[in-house]
């Protein structure tokens, strides 16, 4: 290969890590430890219910979280 083709090539490489470092930073921003806790029920396993928008207990509401068919119990907002 001469140089003019090696030189095209690293361009193109470059080019392309570009283009992939701007999609992963892109995905979406850093969450808080509430919302984590929020999206993974805080302590203990996930718990799944089948009636959206009714409640698992007197602090948990069951929403839908996709994909299939069944909800998880999340926490309450209280405000």
């Amino acid at each position: 290969m001469n140089l003019e083709c090696l030189k095209m090539f690293e361009d193109l490489i470059i080019f392309n890590f570009n283009i992939m470092k701007k999609s992963i930073l892109n995905l979406g921003k850093a969450l808080n430890k509430v919302e984590q806790k929020t999206i993974n029920g805080g302590f203990g396993p996930i718990r799944y219910c089948r009636n959206i928008g009714s409640l698992c207990d007197p602090m948990h509401i069951c929403e839908f979280r996709g994909p299939g068919l069944l909800g998880v119990c999340v926490s309450v907002d209280l405000q």
